[in-house]
């Protein structure tokens, strides 16, 4: 397997095809990696990886310091072990990972045995896929601006929504 270190639109092009096969479990990546195309300067330091088998991709991350490592999904068994190499290649400090499992688990138990670093679970999360849209009735009465008299109200809205 190769390792290719791509430009960000052409990251895109690459690993595109793979991170949309299962696009709400690669939006971080993918939303990251768009933000990289058309706004550069919101990360002028950053580090992609793709690993390609032949023609086909296996696997991809990106990184923008100092923020973790974002792993998509491999498409392919080795994909994560050339992944870890071409990341350590690099010389790049990975402060952690954010992926799905098992890849995360997968790369972190390869990492942990190849650096000798302790890894810990921080936050796990879940991914929430819209697969349909429930039509809701319209509500009665019609927009208006907040007034004194809503206060309560509105700290009770904000409050609950917190």
């Amino acid at each position: 397997m190769e390792i290719i270190r791509p430009d960000a639109a052409t990251f895109l092009d690459l690993a595109g095809p793979l991170l949309s096969e299962n696009e709400a479990r690669h939006n971080l990546i993918l939303g990251l990696a768009g933000t990289l195309v058309r706004h550069p300067e919101m990360y002028p330091k950053f580090h992609l990886w793709v690993v390609r088998d032949g023609t086909s991709v296996a696997g991809a991350a990106l990184m923008t310091p100092p923020h973790n490592l974002v792993l998509a999904d491999q498409a392919e068994e080795g994909a994560l072990e050339a992944l870890l190499e071409g990341v350590r290649a690099d010389g790049v400090v990975v402060p952690g990972v954010v992926g799905n499992l098992p890849a995360v688990r997968s790369f972190t138990e390869a990492w942990i045995l190849a650096t000798g670093a302790v890894a810990r679970v921080v936050m796990s999360q879940g991914v929430y896929e819209l697969r349909r849209i429930r039509e809701v009735p319209p509500a009665r009465g019609a927009a208006r601006p907040a007034g004194k008299g809503d206060r309560d109200l509105l700290e009770a809205w904000l409050c609950a929504f917190g």
